[in-house]
């Protein structure tokens, strides 16, 4: 992103040819970039949520091993059962579940959704 961000020149964006593209201002470039940025996470969001909601297969707003572990063989088929075990067992703390806070740190943490 930050060598995608050295191409824009204070009087232009400086095309894939070198050429300078007028109008197009590194602030302005930046605000846009930030935007497609914040609309990605809102909808990395939405997904996290859909996911939980779709894995919680008994309804009671939390995930089980058994729950969690189908939901992470969805998105990654290859997970083996060390991984998966590891995962839910830095997520659940002291319980025997995960709340949906606690499944996203988990997603973000071993990436096992993408954004």
């Amino acid at each position: 992103l930050l060598q995608a961000l050295e191409r824009y020149q204070v009087d232009g964006l400086v095309d894939v040819k070198g050429k300078v593209v007028p109008g197009v201002q590194r602030t302005r470039a930046l605000g846009l970039l930030l935007s497609i940025w914040e609309e990605e996470q809102v909808r990395f969001k939405e997904r996290l949520k859909l996911s939980f909601k779709e894995a919680d297969s008994d309804g009671d707003g939390q995930l089980d091993f058994d729950e969690f572990r189908s939901l992470v063989r969805k998105v990654e088929p290859t997970a083996d059962d060390r991984r998966v075990i590891n995962m839910f067992l830095q997520g659940i703390g002291e319980g025997n579940s995960l709340s949906p806070a606690t499944f996203a740190d988990v997603v973000l943490k071993y990436g096992i959704m993408s954004l």
